[in-house]
């Protein structure tokens, strides 16, 4: 008996597949970090920072708030934030 796939859009696929793509060009981008001067390898941090405070929700005091929380070991960089989300096109 054939299987049944789920139907999904085509924007669904688009979207996949830029999703994927883009994931290509970050693991790509982390392992360029090595050919970058020392002294400029930690700027993409920040970058993610700044993203976060971009996207940041509104307290009612009209500020922008969010957590981001790093946990570093050898093998891993994690970050997330707390209170908003990050668009893909922009990690």
């Amino acid at each position: 008996m054939s299987e049944i796939l789920p139907e999904r859009s085509v924007q669904d696929i688009l979207n996949f597949q830029r999703e994927e793509r883009e994931a290509r060009d970050i693991i790509k981008d982390l392992d360029n970090l090595q050919s970058i001067p020392k002294e400029k390898q930690s700027r993409w941090i920040w970058e993610l920072v700044q993203n976060a405070k971009d996207y940041a929700r509104e307290t009612q005091d009209g500020k922008k708030s969010v957590s981001i929380l790093v946990t570093l070991s050898k093998v891993l960089l994690h970050f997330s934030t707390m209170e908003c989300h990050l668009p893909l096109r922009t990690l």
